[in-house]
C-alpha cells in the first residue's frame, strides 16, 4: 500500500510539473503577443495557410487580424528572400498593407461608411496578390543567380515597388485623417474624395505591377 501511494504521488507530482511548465510557456507566448501557428483557429495560422496556398489577399486579411501581424509577415519574408535591398522594400510594403487593412477595421468601427472601408480593404487585398507575386519571382530568381541583384530589371521593379509603397502610405494616412474628422462637413467630404483618388492610384499601380510581371514573363 505505501508503494502504491508513493507511485500515485509521484505520478501526480510529475503531471503537475508538466502542466505547470506548459502553462508557463503558454503565458510567456501570450505575453510576447505571439500567436501559435499550430492553433488552427488563430489568425496567424489562417494567414500562414492562405499564404502557402497562394491566396495572398486572404493572407493579408488574416495578418491584419493577427497579434503583431506585421512582425509575422516580416519574419516570413526575411526567411524566404535573400538579403538584398529589395527585401527591405518588400517587407515595408507588406507591413504597410497590413496596417492599411487593419485601418479599415478601425475606421469602420469609428463611423467611416462601410462602403468606403470595404472598397479600400478589397483593393489592399488585390494589391497584396500582385505584391506577393513580385516577391515570389524575386525569391525564385535569387535562388538561381546571386548576380541578379544588380540586374537592371530588378532596379525597374524596385522603382515600381517604391511608388506602390508611397501610394499605400498616402492612402493609409488619409484614411486615418478621415477616421479622426468624420465626413459630415465639406472639408471632410474633400478628404473622402482624396481617399478615393488615392484608392484609384493604388489600383492603377497594382495593375501596372501585374502587367510588368506579365511582360517580364513573356
Amino acid at each position: 500500500m505505501p508503494l502504491l501511494l508513493l507511485a500515485v504521488c509521484a505520478f501526480l507530482f510529475g503531471l503537475a510539473f508538466w502542466v505547470g511548465l506548459g502553462l508557463t510557456g503558454w503565458w510567456w507566448v501570450r505575453r510576447l503577443g505571439v500567436e501559435i501557428e499550430w492553433n488552427p483557429l488563430s489568425a496567424a495560422s489562417r494567414a500562414a495557410r492562405a499564404e502557402r496556398r497562394g491566396r495572398y489577399g486572404a493572407a493579408l486579411y488574416w495578418y491584419a487580424r493577427a497579434a503583431q501581424g506585421e512582425r509575422l509577415l516580416a519574419s516570413r519574408f526575411r526567411y524566404g528572400l535573400p538579403n538584398w535591398p529589395v527585401r527591405s522594400l518588400l517587407i515595408e510594403i507588406g507591413c504597410e498593407l497590413v496596417r492599411l487593412e487593419r485601418g479599415t477595421l478601425l475606421a469602420r468601427a469609428a463611423g467611416v461608411p462601410p462602403a468606403m472601408t470595404q472598397a479600400i480593404a478589397a483593393e489592399a487585398e488585390r494589391t497584396a496578390e500582385a505584391f506577393w507575386r513580385s516577391a515570389e519571382r524575386i525569391g525564385a530568381a535569387a535562388q538561381q543567380l546571386e548576380l541578379l541583384r544588380y540586374h537592371p530589371e530588378l532596379g525597374r521593379e524596385m522603382q515600381h515597388l517604391a511608388d506602390l509603397l508611397q501610394t499605400i502610405r498616402d492612402l493609409r494616412h488619409t484614411l486615418a485623417a478621415l477616421t479622426l474628422t468624420g465626413i459630415s462637413g465639406s472639408d471632410e467630404r474633400d478628404e473622402a474624395r482624396y481617399v478615393l483618388l488615392r484608392l484609384q492610384a493604388l489600383a492603377a499601380l497594382a495593375r501596372d505591377l501585374t502587367e510588368h510581371h506579365h511582360a517580364a514573363a513573356a
